[in-house]
């Protein structure tokens, strides 16, 4: 379906025993209405009255158009930031060289985060520093294990091609005439997929390829249908892909820590519930144990934050994703008709 309809409830309890009045609109219709352009041509002309997240430069148009246009903040950024679910860079480890951690920490030498939000996301969101959302519980934690020295963000954000450069040659691979790393007899290249319903995801694809072929690594950029994507994902079909599967922390660490848990691995070609970058080795069960300690404690025992210093600190040196912007949400609304958004 394309679209679906929430109709008004006449009879409703709340409003029958006078606890609240009627909600003013008879009928809610939330419609696929296609690509950003599309969405934002339709509400230049007031046919829809909000949309779900679109870039910057589409609201600048947008507003031009339709002056009745505002977001969540008339000023930069614009957006809701955070949104709960983080933007990621991530790898199959079943997927030779990216089982490596060195050759992971390659890729995160590689990039640079500073670009991605100004290009990507002209400047609307912030770099992350972990793959939690940045939300205070979970930055308070995050502060600790800085503090602790089990996770250096300096070192995360680094943005060193030479050292990325040193790091693949150290394994053996040699540039060859067109440009790029190649061991073997085979050039090293990185297909990276994102779904095709997110230009967010797929700018940040197209950063990430530039930057990676910048230092030698054939990196190109794929969309695909939403299904394909994330049935490819759970079952090991991918090789690298821009995503937000860290998800599931916003209050308490323990959810987003527990998608990485080894308890979850299946080879490939099984529907993995978790862990679907296969992540595996003496560290990750040992980083696994950890979180499975935690999941046996209440919310605010301290043993808690110290397990997740302990947990981070092997998650650091391991890099199974890499942390690359915090999410942001560019939500117009149409006051024409309706106002008090």
């Amino acid at each position: 379906p394309t679209e679906f309809v929430y109709v008004r409830n006449d009879n409703w309890w709340g409003a029958k025993s006078g606890w609240k009045p009627l909600p003013k609109p008879k009928k809610l219709v939330w419609t696929w209405a296609g690509p950003e352009e599309t969405r934002a041509a339709l509400m230049a002309d007031h046919q829809l009255d909000s949309l779900m997240d679109i870039t910057l430069g589409a609201l600048q148009a947008l507003q031009a158009k339709n002056p009745n246009v505002i977001t969540w903040f008339k000023d930069m950024p614009k957006a809701w930031v955070p949104d709960p679910c983080s933007r990621t860079f991530e790898l199959n480890h079943t997927v030779e060289p990216w089982n490596d951690p060195d050759m992971r920490w390659a890729l995160n030498y590689a990039i640079d985060r500073d670009q991605i939000v100004q290009i990507a996301y002209e400047g609307t969101t912030l770099k992350s520093r972990h793959f939690f959302p940045a939300y205070p519980p979970l930055d308070a934690l995050v502060d600790k294990a800085i503090e602790a020295g089990a996770w250096d963000l300096d070192q995360l954000w680094t943005h060193d091609p030479d050292k990325a450069k040193e790091i693949i040659e150290s394994k053996g691979y040699t540039l060859n005439s067109n440009g790029y790393y190649e061991k073997d007899g085979k050039e090293l290249s990185l297909d990276i997929t994102t779904h095709e319903a997110f230009i967010e995801k797929q700018r940040i694809a197209q950063v990430i390829v530039e930057e990676l072929q910048a230092i030698g690594i054939n990196a190109t950029n794929r969309n695909e249908a939403g299904g394909t994507w994330g049935e490819n994902f759970d079952f090991g079909n991918f090789e690298g892909k821009v995503g937000w599967q860290t998800c599931g922390s916003v209050n308490e660490p323990w959810a987003s820590l527990d998608r990485f848990n080894t308890r979850w691995l299946v080879p490939v070609g099984e529907r993995a519930d978790g862990d679907e970058w296969r992540w595996s080795g003496e560290k990750a069960d040992a980083y696994s144990a950890l979180v499975d300690e935690m999941g046996t404690l209440p919310l605010g025992d301290p043993r808690v934050e110290e397990l997740f210093v302990q947990a981070m600190d092997i998650w650091f040196d391991e890099l199974p994703v890499i942390p690359v912007t915090q999410a942001k949400k560019i939500i117009p609304f149409d006051t024409t008709y309706w106002t008090n958004w």
